[in-house]
């Protein structure tokens, strides 16, 4: 199967808007500008939502309605919407909305569809029959006949009829092999048609099969016509397909899309549909297929679906073509003229919402006026939508044909909308009702009203202030007041909360008041239904007579979950004992639970008599009255003890705390003192055993159901042999049960293996020499000695036992390495230490006794090696002269490690000189080839020129051992970091102790006698000695001079260390110049550092060559520099109470060169939520520290509650951050704070209302300081 990912508009509408290119944009309305009104026009439309599957999304929460696809609608007065929902699978169907009258969703008139996509209504009684499906073979059932009311286009290349005569669900009426219909109509050579709605009075079927790229047309009987023409467009772009097709106005509309690249082939069975493309064309034919002319195409559409003609009350569109666009949600209206080679095709644009921007439902697909009959008035455009994120198309054939495509969508994913669109009016336009249900004594909380209007404050502020709504339930209770909940695009709800006392049939009515004193009543019915409790009784089986908390009965309160404490339950056990009070709990709710409700368990605890089948009867009841009682049967069997001898096998005459028997208590684990068991052990002795609870269930008994528990003993035989066993178990409640079993006794033996032991060096230091098991079972080591013959013919000595796991890890050190010994006992290990004389191979004699008096003896080898030392010379690099403390070797003692005071190290430098190296421990490599103990050389040596040299260590043991090693050290000079410093004096021409160099070392700071400097002053004098001044290898060069005449002057700056590293650097010294110093001033004020000599040097040479000084002061005010220090990394300091990473430097300064302001970014780090959270993580403290951090001051009571009123009310933390961020109060602060740092200064008032007004023209903070740091009075200050 394919994956088609068709439809990808996210389930949220979006406010279109224009992001500027450059700071100079002209600016928003703010939030505290509360005065703003949407724009009021006769061209407005409002969008009001009727039915989604959305929660408050529209009037009426359908969760059938996934994916809202074609719309069609039926005369008179039990006519209605039919609704196409592509991924349930069915026709939904609505009435109403007709003057005011309520819009209902008709739940009893669903019909099942496979895939639907467009549909039509047919009105000829005489035409499109269909029949009911066949019965089974062997069924008589009459076949029944029809019209089809509706006709269905379907992803799967069938078209389906329903007629409520014929069936419930919708039949096929005709299949295409290869296709996949996404439009259907219905029309003849004179057709006649009201919107897009057909009239039912043509005799011939259109279908665009989009699979098959073409227009197949069927007869009122559903047979394959060939028409005149071929619905072909001789200019179609390529990789176009039909869409859509529609009878409008005698003709017949054809909307093509095209597809972007080739489908993902997740089946062999064929190609299908991949991503759809932008753009979109519209054909007009006649009815025999002639192509009559291009409508439309390229820009203006974007996959166009929904077509309709608009009648003259439709405001600015009247009479024009509507089509939807499902790429971007967009209606768009043309011109159809009297033909579409006359004038049609013009694009006359978007229908705009009130605010106006293009109205936008995201998955728009469907569009058709009302009927003004019985479904909806006829001036409103009824509109279709729908999105899941995911649409798989799986291959399947239903005709005998190739592979077709089928939808599976899926439903719990996807988001349906059913709605109209109104011509905005003066007032409350739209406003209609529904039907719904409640349950007596529950809360109902829901949507009662849907209306839209045009007259009201910006969005951005608070949407819904001017509105009010009162609510009359019907039911004489007080009126209460509605919430007014926009739902976008001027449309809006009303929802109410209230609680019916009584069943009953109440009719509500809402009024509804905006702030211009207009007002709009609207009704509806509210079914009350009565709650009751519906319970089930539940099977009890027993072992035994006692029952313990088991689950009785299950009950549903249809009114929903009250408290536990509201219900009680009685049971009355059947045995003519009093009835006992049960135990409520919340129950589960199972996922296809009908009735709704709240589910709840009764449990209850009995003990019975005797055995038996009783009938139980539970009685439940609720604090408001309601009851319920259920009988059930409990089923007491006698309960027993089933018993399982188990074999026993002992090597050795001691059979310790075995288990011999396992049993069940089928009538449920009683405590262990009930239990009670004797072990006759088969050689004429007897011993009770000890039983334990809680084991797991041996096979043998495992398929019962009850308590399980163990029988275990010890004893001790006289002799080895089989044994007969018999455990007899008794309970305290007479039950009782006997097994026999055996016992095998065996001799307990050692069996030992001895265990190659390596040394490097004479000495074997606790070393393991053997392992053994005692086959009958552990005793304590006392019990054990082993004696060890070293080979050497030296005196044997005395091994030392442990006690080992049966696999240790330890490779041949484990008995696991000899499968020939491994059995039943505990496991044990030799070891033993020794210092032969000489190195060699050695045979060992180990001989390992018991106190019971088994022994082992066995022999193993020890492979005796001279110790060595191996040593590997490092390479030593170093900048300068000096070597300080550097590792010259590592060497290792194959012998082990000695005490370091047995190693010494002589180290010849290559130069003629010799000293002694010190020898410390060494870390073992990870990857370690040799065993032994490491160790290091390391020693200092200063040299007294650069270059490479070869050098010698020599390493000695005091056991006689040497090695020696070679190496490089290769020394090199050490270079110099400088730059230089540029020096203005800004009158005068005296440079007087001045930087004129910066430098580092790059092998660490040397002692400031080390360094020399001269400076060349470049105005023709003698070199002069230059200070060196510093510490921590951070050092400056300052100098004194006096010039003859002002001007511009290139210094150089000659630096010499002792180790013989130079370096010489540039720098300017500006005499009497005041435009030096205005420049270095600017640096210093705009960037906060000191000017480099690059820019110092190049600014001072443009504005002296006549460039104005307010480019100059642009250039550092808007460069990236200056947004990261001045802007970005304040906000992080201030808002987030940390320093900026790299990366939000980066994003934010590529935001503000693409025309992002000071205050927009102030905005966005205000409603972010960690400084939301910061703030405290409420609303009222989060306005409290914007009061503090943005306006320097405590919020007064009056703000703090018209902004938390303001976000309470569905305003945005953005909006609001934003309100503060750009208000006056917040720019003349700005203003303030600039005069101060760049004049010096305060502002007057009229200076700070000036620039406050530059702010509301467009202008920037850095637009600001750019005029301040280039104006006359800037540098009348600084030169």
């Amino acid at each position: 199967m394919l994956r088609w990912n068709a439809i990808r508009s996210p389930w949220r509408r979006s406010s279109p808007g224009t992001r500027l290119s450059n700071s100079r944009r002209p600016r928003r309305r703010l939030l505290e500008s509360l005065e703003t009104r949407w724009l009021l026009a006769s061209d407005a439309y409002l969008e009001i939502n009727l039915a989604s599957n959305q929660p408050g999304a529209a009037l009426v929460t359908d969760p059938s309605l996934a994916f809202a696809w074609g719309i069609a609608a039926s005369p008179g007065a039990s006519g209605g919407f039919s609704v196409s929902d592509s991924a349930a699978g069915r026709s939904n169907f609505y009435s109403g909305d007709v003057a005011g009258s309520p819009f209902v969703k008709n739940a009893d008139q669903a019909v099942d569809v496979p895939s639907p996509t467009g549909q039509v209504y047919n009105g000829n009684a005489n035409e499109f029959i269909i029949h009911s499906p066949p019965p089974p073979p062997g069924v008589e059932t009459p076949i029944f006949g029809g019209p089809a009311e509706f006709l269905y286009a379907s992803l799967d290349g069938t078209i389906y009829g329903f007629n409520s005569n014929v069936g419930p669900q919708a039949v096929a009426a005709v299949s295409v092999p290869g296709a996949g219909f996404t439009g259907l109509t219905l029309a003849n050579s004179v057709t006649t048609n009201s919107g897009s709605t057909s009239s039912g009075t043509g005799d011939q079927l259109y279908a665009a099969d989009f699979l098959g790229g073409k227009i197949d047309v069927f007869d009122a009987s559903f047979q394959p016509v060939t028409t005149s023409g071929s619905f072909t467009d001789p200019n179609l772009p390529t990789g176009y397909k039909p869409f859509n097709v529609q009878a409008l106005g005698g003709e017949l509309y054809v909307s093509y899309t095209a597809w972007l690249g080739a489908a993902q082939e997740v089946s062999a069975s064929g190609p299908l549909p991949p991503t759809p493309a932008p753009g979109g064309v519209i054909d007009a034919f006649d009815a025999s297929g002639n192509f009559l002319g291009r409508i439309a195409s390229g820009a203006p559409l974007d996959q166009p679906w929904g077509m309709a003609l608009a009648p003259q009350s439709f405001g600015q569109f009247a009479g024009d073509l509507l089509v939807a666009k499902q790429g971007n949600g967009e209606i768009n209206a043309f011109n159809p003229g009297p033909s579409p080679t006359a004038t049609g095709g013009t694009s006359l644009g978007a229908l705009d919402g009130p605010d106006g921007n293009p109205l936008i439902v995201n998955g728009l697909l469907g569009l058709a006026f009302g009927n003004g009959d019985n479904a909806g008035d006829a001036d409103s455009l009824y509109f279709t939508a729908g999105f899941f994120p995911d649409l798989v198309w799986p291959f399947s054939n239903t005709s005998g044909g190739p592979a077709i495509a089928t939808a599976v969508p899926a439903p719990e994913l996807s988001h349906g909308l059913f709605g109209a669109v109104q011509v905005a009016g003066t007032g409350l336009s739209g406003a209609v009702g529904t039907d719904t249900t409640a349950q007596a004594g529950r809360e109902f909380s829901g949507a009662l009203a849907a209306f839209g209007s045009a007259e009201l404050p910006s969005p951005e502020a608070n949407p819904v202030a001017s509105y009010t709504a009162t609510i009359d339930w019907g039911d004489g209770s007080s009126t209460t007041p509605g919430t007014v909940v926009p739902t976008g695009n001027g449309g809006y709800l009303v929802v109410g909360s209230h609680t019916y006392t009584a069943a009953a049939t109440d009719d509500y009515q809402v009024t509804i008041n905006d702030a211009s004193g207009n007002s709009a009543t609207v009704t509806g019915t509210v079914q009350v239904m009565a709650a009751t409790l519906s319970a089930k009784a539940l099977p009890v089986e027993s072992h035994g007579l006692s029952i313990d908390n088991a689950n009785v009965a299950a009950f549903i309160d249809t009114g929903g979950a009250d408290p536990l404490s509201n219900y009680s339950a009685t049971i009355d056990w059947g045995d003519g004992t009093s009835a006992t009070p049960g135990t409520i709990t919340q129950g589960i709710v199972p996922p296809d639970a009908v009735p709704i409700g709240g589910y709840f368990a009764v449990a209850g605890s009995h003990t019975y008599a005797a055995t038996g089948d009783y009938t139980f009867t539970v009685t439940i009841s609720d604090s408001d009255g309601t009851s319920a009682t259920v009988h059930g049967a409990v089923d007491i069997a006698a309960a027993t003890l089933n018993a399982h001898a188990l074999p026993v096998v002992s090597d050795g005459l001691v059979v310790d705390n075995a288990d011999v028997a396992a049993f069940l208590d089928t009538g449920g684990a009683d405590p262990l003192s009930n239990y009670s068991a004797t072990i006759d052990w088969g050689d004429g002795s007897t011993s009770a055993g000890t039983i334990d609870g809680g084991i797991t269930a041996t096979p043998a008994i495992a398929n019962a159901v009850g308590g399980y528990f163990s029988v275990a003993g010890s004893h001790t035989y006289t002799a080895t042999g089989d044994y007969t066993f018999a455990v007899t178990i008794s309970d305290t409640d007479g039950g009782s049960a006997t097994v026999t079993g055996t016992v095998v006794v065996a001799q307990a033996t050692l069996q030992a293996k001895a265990i190659p032991v390596d040394s490097t060096g004479l000495t074997v230091n606790n070393a393991t020499v053997a392992d053994f098991i005692d086959t009958g079972a552990g005793d304590p080591l006392s019990n054990y000695k082993a004696t060890i013959d070293w080979g050497d013919g030296t005196p044997a000595s005395a091994g030392t036992i442990t006690g080992i796991a049966l696999d240790d890890g330890t490779g041949g050190g484990s008995l696991t390495a000899a499968p020939a010994v491994i059995v039943g006992g505990e496991y044990y290990r030799v070891e033993g230490s020794h210092t032969y004389a000489a190195s060699g191979d050695y045979t060992t004699t180990i001989t390992i006794s018991d106190s019971d008096g088994t022994n082992a003896t066995v022999q193993g080898t020890v492979d005796v090696a001279q110790a060595t030392l191996e040593a590997k010379a490092l390479p030593v690099v170093s900048q300068g002269l000096n070597v300080s403390n550097a590792t010259l070797a590592d060497f290792i003692d194959t012998g082990g490690a000695d005490p370091l005071t047995n190693y010494s190290a002589t180290i010849n430098w290559g130069d003629g000189s010799s000293s002694t190296g010190t020898v410390g421990a060494g870390v073992t490599p990870v990857d370690a080839s040799m065993a032994g103990g490491y160790f290091t050389v390391a020693g200092s040596h200063t040299y007294a020129a650069t270059g490479s040299y070869t050098f010698t260590v020599t390493i000695s043991d005091t056991d006689g051992i040497t090695t020696t090693a070679k190496g490089t050290i290769d020394l090199g000079q050490a270079p110099l970091l400088a730059v230089g410093v540029p020096v203005v004096v800004t009158s005068g021409l005296s440079v007087d102790g001045a930087i004129v160099a910066a430098f580092a070392d790059t092998k660490g700071g040397d002692a400031l006698a080390n360094y020399s400097a001269t400076i060349d002053w470049g105005d023709g004098s003698s070199t002069a000695a230059g200070t060196v001044a510093g510490s921590d290898n951070s050092f400056i060069v300052t100098g004194s001079h006096t010039y003859a005449a002002s001007g511009d002057y290139e210094l150089k700056v000659a630096l010499v260390d002792t180790d013989g590293s130079t370096a010489n650097v540039t720098a300017h010294a500006f005499l009497d110049s005041p435009v030096a110093s205005v420049v270095a001033t600017a640096f210093q004020d705009v960037l906060h550092r000191a000017a480099d000599d690059s820019g110092l040097s190049y600014w001072t040479q443009q504005i002296a060559g006549g460039l104005p000084p307010s480019q100059f002061a642009s250039d550092l005010t808007h460069s990236a520099e200056f947004y990261a220090t001045n802007v970005i990394d304040p906000a992080y300091q201030t808002y987030l109470g940390r320093g900026a990473d790299a990366a939000g430097v980066a994003y934010w300064t590529s935001q503000m060169q693409q025309g992002l302001t000071d205050q927009e970014i102030e905005a966005n780090f205000i409603a972010s939520p960690e400084f939301y959270a910061h703030a405290g993580g409420t609303d009222a403290a989060w306005v409290n520290a914007m009061y503090q951090t943005v306006l320097g001051r405590p919020a007064d009571s009056a703000g703090l509650n018209y902004w938390t009123n303001q976000l309470a009310g569905g305003a945005s933390r953005s909006s609001v951050a934003m309100g503060f961020a750009a208000s006056q109060e917040r720019e003349a602060q700005t203003i303030q704070n600039d005069y101060f740092t760049y004049l010096g200064r305060t502002a007057s008032p009229a200076e700070v209302n000036y620039w406050v007004a530059q702010f509301d023209q467009g202008s920037t903070n850095e637009d600001i300081v750019s005029a301040f740091i280039g104006s006359s009075e800037y540098f009348k200050v600084h030169s």
